[in-house]
């Protein structure tokens, strides 16, 4: 069984599922290696419930759980430990931080060892990150 390595930021869970994206084969290639945290569910599901069209939020709905089923092993929380890394990245930046939820996402990924996979790699700037979009 491979070991967990990454975490996902929002942006590459949204954009999985637009055709032409290279996350898709990034995706693949590293099946079982990626996990994802309750703040990106969080944020996936305030999109799901700002959706106004019935046939849009539906189809959002089927993607959250296809996302919870197939990630269930590798959900990871704000935890005790992500709390002390926020406090060291907060720290760190002088509280120049990134945006709020990135923030949690990286001091997850931090305390637990994992790069983040983003399009974003501004917002995780003491954080090891990987960008799929660069790779291609």
């Amino acid at each position: 069984m491979p070991v967990l390595k990454y975490l996902t930021d929002t942006n590459t869970v949204s954009d999985f599922f637009r055709p032409g994206n290279p996350v898709k084969e990034w995706f693949a290639q590293h099946r079982g290696q990626i996990g994802i945290s309750t703040l990106t569910l969080a944020e996936m599901r305030r999109g799901i419930e700002l959706k106004a069209d019935p046939k849009a939020r539906a189809k959002l709905e089927r993607i959250y759980d296809f996302i919870l089923e197939d990630y269930r092993e590798a959900i990871f929380v704000f935890d005790e430990a992500a709390a002390l890394e926020r406090g060291r990245l907060m720290a760190e930046s002088r509280n120049a931080l990134p945006p709020y939820d990135d923030s949690l996402i990286a001091a997850i990924a931090r305390s637990s060892g994992l790069t983040v996979v983003t399009r974003n790699e501004r917002h995780f700037p003491s954080v090891a990150t990987v960008n799929p979009w660069k790779l291609k």
